[in-house]
């Protein structure tokens, strides 16, 4: 066991000194300047001397102001352990600033001690920092006092940039990596101390045993080592230094670390779930690698772009992207994304049942082995140490899953305990069974809780594990952990009644997981389609554009066949002249979105082709700059305003909004003030009439439009239809394609029917609604028009007499009425769009 001690203190030492970085500066970086300073600051009631603070300044070119952001070590690291993320970060035109934090400076020289991020100590010196950049002329101000800047930092820069967002509202934006929510849950995780990893850090720090931690520090955590039991006095302590989500107003990009039994994932969920319940702009994501396990160069550069792209949005006040509210890695390869957290509820999952008795040996020893700090699970010790010590542990089994599943978030195990003590120190632990009967511990991950005896319910550790098709689930409780301090008494435990509930999630057969991250799977890949319309549209000088001679939009043969023989669109003509408002209309599975698609250049035809102003449609046709699109979904960002969504749509290839004429988009689409409110607030009409006013951006010379009024509620309906008629009303031309028959009724000039891929009617609405069998007739008095016509069938609806034929010319039904004395204010068809409709499609 010596020698397991001796590579977790190795490994967390290379660990917690710069393992973990944001990466480093390329070829032909700009010029950053660095200044060298020392922050002098007053003692307080905590200590008797003044607190001496490095810091290092990475200043960008230009005169500037720049906003600025501040760059946090972790644990025993000064300012030169975050250069490469401070240099980087003055690279894209921040002023950062890299500080040593208290008690890290070689040989303390600087006074104060560590006090763990504490409000009264860490937290000052932070806004100490602040005001410093308040009173720079080359920093960014929004106010007296009040500079523009973010913080950023891992572990324990993590926690203070957390902490400094609680407590300092000049704070406007975060970036905080692999850090805590709370420190109780993160050290004393159900009431049991996570003592390995809490000795490496005082080892890390001590020089002649506490000297350089703040006394309430060192007597927390010498009575913790002792005792193994928390008193409220430690447990106040460790809250002290923990942030409080409810108070963070600052946009804040959480990453976590999947290897990572330090600060586990649910760490970074419980601030998440905190800031979504505040209302403050966030985003989640959880990467492979964390204090256990290096992050690889990829996910390093990952960060770095990521907090850029974060500080360009929040500090910068640039319409940029910043990705799906939560990704995750997936450990069967790739990344997941949504646009919700990983909070679905628990399913029940079925296991073996059966009393299991287990013990726990004096002293505690010897201990199962689920992870060694900073050096991963013992799965990756090359197989030299086992998990669970027989005797010591019970174990349930699920059957073998039919399909893969993944294992995303927490679930539960209830179960009945009883020990000879009274009490009982279980580590609950999720394994991965594989059909040779070897397991896996998913990341090392264990959930100690200290339970009375009675039914318990543990919350298993939180994961973003896949469970392959064939593999078992097994939940696993034993009585020892090396990592923790467990009871050193013997004693013996019997648990029984087993019932397990875990987050497991389909896994689908492509990217995304079915029910979680497919809506978000589409959002991205609306996204994508945005970024494709945007490129064509704005790279105007494509030498060819079409001509405005003929025909819009012509459709010849038209067809789309796949692969398992299915033939979505079968020999579709169709023509959209200039100033027409032409709907497309079809049932579900009709072709429409296919026929788009192609005319859109996203899909290629099997048959046929598609000319728009004269030109054949390949995909990044130059001619498709002239039109405007709404298909399958507007991808609008919820957290952003409906301005800047449109600002983001139109600048991420244009370098300003000159030429897209938003305020004519946005007068057209009716949505007022609200503009300037987050998407996240709209109604699903309002998000609508957003998507319509972004397809409308720069005037395009075609708008066409995907089932605009799908999932809406009738006045959102009629929300649309006001904007599609003011559209109509410019003189522009549309295609928009529907299964609401009424709306297309009231709004379009022609139709296409389609059914089964094939088009089965098209032409003016009028001629398509025309009627040989009935006329109907608006009269100024309907009781004597009925009297007048007593001789034919007829009947009152909407407000007008419908008189029956029967081979009877129309001309003479009027020429009765009239005779009659009847006056004859108009003469229409009698047929609606939708007896058409089911008549043809039927």
């Amino acid at each position: 066991m010596r020698g397991v001690r001796a590579v977790a203190l190795a490994a967390a030492l290379v660990l917690l000194t710069g393992l973990i970085s944001l990466g480093s500066v390329h070829a032909d970086p700009p010029t950053v300047r660095t200044e060298k300073h020392v922050v002098q600051l007053p003692g307080g009631p905590t200590f008797d001397r003044d607190v001496r603070l490095p810091i290092t300044l990475y200043l960008p070119e230009g005169k500037g102001p720049h906003p600025s952001v501040i760059v946090s070590p972790g644990f025993g690291q000064t300012e030169d352990g975050v250069a490469a993320d401070a240099r980087y970060l003055a690279q894209q035109g921040y002023v950062a600033l890299a500080w040593t934090m208290r008690g890290f400076q070689l040989f303390n020289t600087q006074g104060g001690k560590i006090a763990l991020d504490a409000p009264d100590t860490e937290v000052q010196d932070l806004k100490a920092l602040i005001t410093l950049l308040s009173k720079r002329s080359d920093v960014l101000q929004d106010g007296p006092g009040d500079p523009r800047v973010g913080l950023m930092g891992e572990s324990y820069g993590g926690g203070i940039s957390l902490m400094g967002a609680t407590y300092d509202k000049r704070v406007d934006a975060i970036v905080p990596v692999i850090t805590w929510n709370s420190l109780e849950t993160a050290l004393d995780p159900g009431g049991v101390f996570k003592a390995e990893y809490a000795s490496v850090f005082f080892l890390l720090a001590s020089r002649n045993g506490c000297a350089l931690f703040a006394t309430r520090s060192c007597t927390t955590y010498t009575r913790l080592a002792e005792t193994g039991i928390a008193t409220e006095a430690d447990l106040k302590l460790l809250r002290y230094s923990s942030p409080d989500p409810s108070k963070i107003t600052a946009p804040t990009l959480l990453i976590q670390g999947e290897d990572d039994t330090l600060f586990p994932l649910s760490e970074s969920l419980r601030t998440a779930e905190a800031l979504q319940s505040k209302g403050t702009p966030f985003a989640l994501r959880w990467l492979k690698g964390g204090h256990d396990k290096s992050f690889s160069s990829d996910a390093e550069a990952g960060i770095r772009r990521s907090a850029g792209t974060w500080f360009d949005r929040y500090l910068k006040k640039r319409a940029v992207s910043t990705g799906p509210l939560f990704t995750w890695h997936r450990s069967s390869g790739g990344d997941g994304a949504s646009k919700r957290l990983p909070t679905t509820p628990p399913v029940d999952v079925t296991v073996t049942d059966g009393t299991k008795t287990v013990s726990n040996p004096a002293g505690g020893r010897p201990a199962s082995i689920s992870s060694v700090p900073g050096a991963g699970s013992v799965a990756d010790l090359a197989g030299a140490l086992g998990l669970d010590i027989p005797g010591q542990s019970a174990s349930w089994d699920s059957p073998r899953l039919p399909a893969s599943k993944e294992l995303l978030g927490a679930g539960t195990l209830k179960v009945d305990v009883q020990s000879s003590t009274g009490e009982a120190v279980l580590f609950a632990k999720v394994l991965d069974v594989k059909p040779d009967g070897s397991t896996s511990l998913p990341n090392g991950q264990v959930a100690p809780v200290r339970v009375r005896n009675g039914e318990a319910t543990i919350e298993l550790p939180t994961l973003a594990h896949t469970i392959p098709a064939g593999h078992r689930i097994r939940v696993t409780l034993a009585s020892t952990d090396l990592a923790y301090a467990g009871p050193t008494a013997p004693a013996t435990y019997t648990l029984s009644n087993p019932r397990l509930s875990l987050t497991l999630v389909p896994l689908s057969k492509g990217k995304g997981y079915a029910g979680l991250a497919l809506v978000s799977g589409l959002i991205a890949l609306g996204v994508l389609l945005i970024g494709v319309f945007v490129w064509t549209r704005r790279h105007r000088k494509a030498p060819d554009l079409g001509d405005d001679d003929g025909p819009l939009v012509v459709i010849s043969g038209l067809a789309k066949s796949y692969a398992d023989g299915f033939r979505a669109v079968d020999g579709v003509d169709m023509v959209v002249e200039k100033g027409q408002v032409l709907g497309l209309l079809g049932p579900n599975g009709a072709g429409k979105t296919t026929t788009l698609r192609m005319l859109a250049g996203l899909i290629e035809p099997t048959e046929g082709s598609v000319k728009v102003f004269g030109r054949e449609v390949v995909s990044g046709a130059p001619v498709l700059s002239r039109i405007g699109f709404f298909i399958e979904g507007p991808g609008l960002l919820p957290h952003l305003t409906g301005m800047e969504n449109l600002e983001l749509y139109w600048t991420s290839t244009a370098p300003s909004m000159e030429g897209s004429y938003v305020e004519e988009a946005l007068d057209i689409a009716g949505l007022g003030n609200a503009v300037d409110r987050p998407v996240r607030t709209y109604s699903q009409g309002m998000r609508q009439r957003l998507a319509i006013a972004q397809a409308m951006l720069g005037r395009p010379d075609l708008l066409v439009l995907d089932e605009p009024t799908n999932g809406l509620d009738p006045p959102q309906i009629k929300e649309v239809r006001e904007v599609l008629q003011a559209i109509a009303a410019t003189g522009r031309t549309v295609l928009v394609s529907s299964h609401l028959l009424a709306e297309v009724e009231q709004t379009c000039t022609h139709v296409v029917v389609m059914s089964k891929g094939k088009v089965v009617a098209q032409g003016p609405v009028d001629d398509l609604l025309a009627d040989e069998e009935a006329v109907r007739v608006e009269v100024d008095d309907l009781a004597h028009a009925q009297a007048v016509l007593s001789d034919l069938e007829t009947d009152v609806v909407d407000g007008a007499l419908v008189v029956r034929l029967h081979d009877l010319p129309r001309t003479e039904v009027v020429a009765r009425l009239v005779e009659g004395g009847v006056g004859v204010l108009g003469v229409a068809s009698r047929r609606r769009l939708e007896d058409v409709f089911l008549e043809l499609t039927s």
